[in-house]
């Protein structure tokens, strides 16, 4: 009996839910304007998004793992969908950078969790030292090996298996959607930033698994370029997107936005909005 009132309980939510798909769609298709040059305006539903994506979210759970909680249980097993790791020497500067807009939210619906080591906290050093002079010569200060490997030891000691790590520097492969998509499979990825003239070779040759580069000129250090790809990645994380910033990745992924995009107001300093977007044929 128990059995039937839940399975009855499930079918109807479902039956609700994919009403609500279907209303929408109608509703959208109504105001939605073509023209033979492809360009479309899609209008987002935003008083139903939430409630409809929790309907087809429990839904769909249901139906693959056979219980309702499953999402939230992995986000509270794994601290989150996806783990970010970031060793630097600058830690409140990856907070301060990342605990806004769509990584902030993500953060705080537990869809990422973020993790800002302070590679000074490994060092052994009276003075929290973590660099010293080149062997060899040359301007500038080098990271020393010991400090990194003790956070990356901190970081990987409860992990079943080797984190890929990313090392951001000018001589890596050139940071692209592609290979966002393939770090955003991982569980766990460690971003190593590094500072003054560079890293020990040691310690990279040691713990990095990928050598990543977002363009061809210098930063002071490596924080920057590790936001900027944990942004791109964490936007391929279920759940981190909702429905209209999800279609307009889906515009971008599909190179929809080759055309030029306009808005509110119909003329702004005697530029006008093309007539062909304002007609609606």
């Amino acid at each position: 009996m128990l059995e039937f009132v839940l399975s009855t309980i499930f079918w109807t939510l479902a039956i609700y839910g994919l009403f609500e798909v279907i209303k929408n769609i109608i509703y959208i298709s109504r105001f939605t304007k073509f023209n033979s040059d492809g360009i479309y305006v899609i209008i987002a539903v935003k008083n139903q998004e939430e409630k409809i994506e929790g309907f087809l979210r429990s839904i769909l759970f249901k139906i693959l793992y056979g219980r309702e909680d499953y999402f939230s249980s992995y986000a509270e097993r794994s601290g989150g969908l996806m783990n970010f790791h970031v060793l630097t020497l600058f830690p409140d500067m990856i907070e301060a950078g990342l605990h806004t807009s769509v990584t902030g939210r993500a953060l705080k619906n537990g869809y990422i969790h973020l993790s800002a080591v302070n590679i000074r906290d490994y060092s052994k050093d009276k003075h929290k030292h973590v660099d010293d002079y080149p062997y060899g010569g040359g301007a500038g200060m080098v990271m020393q090996p010991e400090p990194i490997y003790l956070a990356y030891e901190d970081v990987t000691q409860n992990m079943e298996k080797k984190p890929r790590v990313v090392y951001v520097t000018p001589q890596g492969s050139v940071f692209n959607q592609s290979m966002a998509e393939e770090f955003s499979k991982e569980e766990d990825l460690i971003f190593l930033c590094g500072h003054y003239e560079g890293v020990d070779e040691r310690i990279l040759e040691e713990i990095v698994t990928d050598y990543v580069s977002i363009g061809d000129y210098v930063l002071t250090g490596g924080e920057l370029p590790a936001m900027v790809m944990i942004d791109a990645v964490s936007r391929l994380v279920p759940g981190v997107l909702n429905n209209e910033e999800s279609a307009e990745f889906e515009s971008f992924h599909d190179n929809l936005l080759e055309h030029p995009q306009y808005t509110r107001p119909v003329e702004f300093r005697g530029r006008k909005v093309p007539d062909v977007l304002l007609s609606g044929h």
